[in-house]
């Protein structure tokens, strides 16, 4: 199985625009256009057809990730949520990672 039909398997199953792709592609800071996408999607003996390498489907795998579970927070945040949740009071500068 190749990288395009790993991406072609997840595009449909979870049943993703390709302008939502390119969103995703974003999260993950890997900037792609909409024809990018629109190569890789081809089928393999189309003449437009681009062959998805390792590192951008590693991009849009961890875009993904954070698209369906949002942002990972700092550590510092995750353990000061974790100090919440057995009584420590919240730390102020945890604000600032979460950009409040």
């Amino acid at each position: 199985m190749t990288n395009n039909d790993i991406f072609r398997r997840i595009r449909y199953t979870f049943d993703l625009k390709d302008n939502t792709i390119v969103d995703i592609f974003a999260l993950a800071e890997v900037p792609v256009t909409q024809p990018q996408v629109t190569a890789w999607l081809k089928k393999d003996e189309d003449d437009a057809f681009v062959t998805m390498k390792n590192r951008e489907l590693a991009a849009f795998l961890n875009g993904f990730i954070s698209f369906k579970r949002g942002k990972r927070r700092p550590a510092a945040c995750a353990t000061i949520a974790a100090e919440q949740q057995h009584g420590v009071p919240e730390a102020a500068h945890c604000a600032e990672h979460e950009g409040r």
